[in-house]
């Protein structure tokens, strides 16, 4: 049983998962946790090397995520959870100082993916600007002195 599940959940899209998740939190948890798993993986991968194999597949990744743990999973913490995941991520050196346009697209997806946390009440506004304000900073001082 569970090898078929596994199979319908590699043909599954992550737009479909997101629509199950929306519509049995509880019985889609794990499907979800294994997404999880897979986006600390690949942000890994990204803020040691600067590098994502799978742009496009990250960047959904990131938008699934903020969606589904800000509207299905928001009482048990876990949105604040990715939220704060996110909000380090774009802090991270690799991520915020890499001209390179695959990065750049990562950054736009996680401010996307905290505004969209922030508009389902998942996140402060004040933690959000604090962390822009920060952002805006780093990137000039580091315009300044290159």
């Amino acid at each position: 049983h569970l090898q078929g599940k596994q199979q319908t959940m590699a043909t599954l899209k992550l737009p479909q998962l997101q629509n199950l998740c929306k519509r049995d939190p509880a019985s889609h948890r794990e499907d979800y946790d294994t997404q999880v798993t897979r986006l600390e993986s690949e942000c890994g991968i990204l803020t040691l090397s600067g590098k994502s194999s799978h742009n496009q597949n990250l960047v959904e990744l990131i938008q699934f995520i903020a969606a589904v743990s800000s509207s299905c999973y928001r009482k048990d913490g876990e949105a604040k959870k990715r939220a704060t995941f996110f909000m380090n991520l774009l802090q991270n050196e690799m991520i915020l100082q890499n001209p390179g346009n695959n990065v750049r697209e990562i950054r736009r997806s996680l401010v996307s993916a905290l505004i969209l946390m922030r508009n389902k009440g998942a996140l402060e506004p004040l933690d959000l600007l604090e962390l822009f304000f920060n952002i805006i900073s780093q990137l000039t001082a580091a315009e300044g002195s290159g």
